[in-house]
């Protein structure tokens, strides 16, 4: 897994800042879940530190990954794509974590998926980002 960025260290343009921005929005998923199994392990009433100790193995292993990403992100391309693109990544992550981790569902399904779509629908129009940026004017000349 962490080969995976080392490889791609070269590629540039759309599509990269599109996986970038999904998997820091994953990632952020996923450590505020992981960050939950540290608390669920100090709450269980047969707690072990075994038990809680191994709980931080994965925020400790989530918590590297998801700054080196968010950080070679930011490096790499603007933060006007990245933002927006990484929180609706995030959002669409907890909304999955809570429908299959928590049986969550919502009480009004059309709704609900009405702005799965608007999400996902504004995320796609994001997409349309060029890394070429427009050629400015030229000055007229005051003769």
């Amino acid at each position: 897994l962490s080969a995976v960025p080392v490889a791609s260290r070269e590629s540039r343009g759309a599509a990269d800042a599109l996986a970038q921005a999904v998997l820091g929005g994953g990632l952020g998923s996923t450590t505020v879940v992981a960050s939950k199994v540290i608390g669920a392990a100090l709450a269980a009433s047969d707690a072990t530190w075994l038990s809680v100790l191994l709980s931080v193995v994965p925020i400790a292993t989530l918590a590297p990954l998801h700054m080196y990403v968010l950080n070679r992100g930011f490096g790499r391309y603007p933060l006007v794509f990245l933002s927006p693109v990484m929180g609706a990544a995030g959002l669409l992550s907890n909304i999955a974590t809570g429908c299959f981790l928590y049986s969550e569902v919502p009480s009004s399904p059309v709704w609900f998926a009405a702005g799965v779509c608007l999400i996902c629908f504004g995320v796609l129009s994001m997409c349309t980002w060029s890394s070429e940026a427009p050629a400015a004017p030229e000055a007229k000349k005051n003769e």
